[in-house]
């Protein structure tokens, strides 16, 4: 049996239940009942496992693998498509658009990212609530160089391990993952991924946002490095 990144995202954010219930809540707050609902960079679909049931969603993700395992939950109200965040297209607008676990950070270009903004604010009706999160420059502050900095045990459930190291390039953060796990004829095999991210400040997001048409109604610090916003779109771009 084939162990992907899909798989292991799946599993170690099934344990991230209070965040997903947080989201949740703040979408109750802002958005009314029966709203409809954008979730970019949905993942294996876990938040919408936690979001109303008479909320109409549509998720995105461009890992046909993650997607794979968001359909597989059968939730009745959800909609799985796979598409890029900078540039999809859909048919419809929505009320509320939500952007978690920091899948903004994995645009590593201001181009990538005034065009996520502008794409986000093409699909939200005008007074629209975004709901997201980044990593901010806090997180690569005292990160080390790859050599110097060492491996942490991730999880390790079932035979299955999972180990990382996170390390600064320049001005970007890079995550190592290694996979080890056991096949059906009891092989140890393993397997690697790495992700590149690029942390950015908040002012930075900030006037980027306000040239989509986006204010910041509420912020939250989550842990050392992330920042959780809630933002008005007051203007149709």
């Amino acid at each position: 049996m084939a162990y992907d990144f899909a798989e292991i995202y799946d599993e170690i954010y099934q344990k991230c239940k209070n965040y997903y219930l947080l989201i949740s809540n703040l979408v109750r707050r802002f958005a009314s009942p029966k709203a409809k609902i954008l979730d970019l960079g949905c993942g294996t679909g876990i938040l919408e496992m936690y979001l109303p049931k008479d909320y109409k969603i549509v998720g995105i993700d461009n890992s046909k693998e993650m997607l794979k395992i968001a359909k597989r939950k059968n939730l009745k109200n959800a909609k799985f498509v796979l598409g890029d965040i900078r540039n999809f297209s859909l048919k419809e607008k929505f009320d509320a658009a939500i952007c978690i676990n920091d899948t903004l950070n994995h645009l590593t270009s201001l181009k990538d990212l005034k065009s996520f903004f502008s794409n986000v604010a093409r699909y939200l009706k005008k007074g629209g609530i975004f709901i997201f999160d980044f990593n901010t420059l806090s997180l690569i502050k005292n990160l080390q160089k790859e050599n110097e900095s060492g491996w942490i045990v991730a999880s390790e459930t079932k035979g299955k391990i999972l180990i990382y190291k996170k390390f600064r390039e320049r001005n970007f953060v890079v995550w190592k993952f290694v996979y080890i796990f056991k096949t059906k004829n009891n092989i140890l095999n393993s397997k690697e991924e790495k992700i590149v991210e690029r942390a950015y400040d908040l002012k930075q997001i900030e006037k980027i946002m306000k040239k989509f048409g986006f204010k910041a109604i509420e912020k939250r610090k989550i842990g050392n490095y992330k920042i959780l916003l809630v933002a008005h779109l007051y203007f149709l771009i």
